[in-house]
């Protein structure tokens, strides 16, 4: 099943002209990577299968080791190849909407507001209402789905 979906993509990059070296490099240093762990690991992970099992499995080897090329192959999708520059923030344009990456930022926001505002309390609903805290509490339930769910 999953050996059919994955040619099914890669005959549809092929045929679509698709560059796929992108994703080769990737690819190729997971599993330059993964080859010296492998080599570095072999014996901790025997001694420890024949100490919990009373033998080395040849199945929970290979899946030990196919989860950790995967991940590895994972990791260096997403992080390589790295940007040619360190200052990427010269390559954006000066009118870039910048996300705050301050944890609960909004809410100090909110108690500066109603600090500001003493006892009469109405315009907080005010401040409740304007874009700027809705969209910094949408990204902060984005977030907590992402981390508890």
């Amino acid at each position: 099943m999953y050996f059919a979906e994955g040619l099914f993509f890669y005959l549809y990059f092929y045929y679509r002209g698709a560059n796929m070296s992108v994703y080769l490099f990737p690819i190729k240093t997971a599993f330059i990577i993964f080859s010296l762990i492998g080599f570095f690991l072999i014996i901790p992970w025997l001694i420890y299968s024949y100490r919990k099992y009373g033998h080395v499995s040849l199945w929970a080897s290979i899946v030990a080791y196919s989860f950790t090329f995967y991940m590895l192959t994972a990791l260096f999708l997403v992080l390589l190849p790295l940007p040619d520059t360190r200052d990427t923030c010269a390559l954006q344009s000066p009118d870039t909407v910048h996300y705050s990456l301050v944890p609960f930022y909004f809410i100090w926001i909110l108690l500066k507001v109603v600090q500001s505002f003493g006892h009469n309390h109405l315009p907080i609903f005010n401040y409740l209402n304007k874009v700027h805290f809705c969209k910094q509490l949408s990204i902060f339930y984005y977030y907590y789905l992402l981390v508890f769910i």
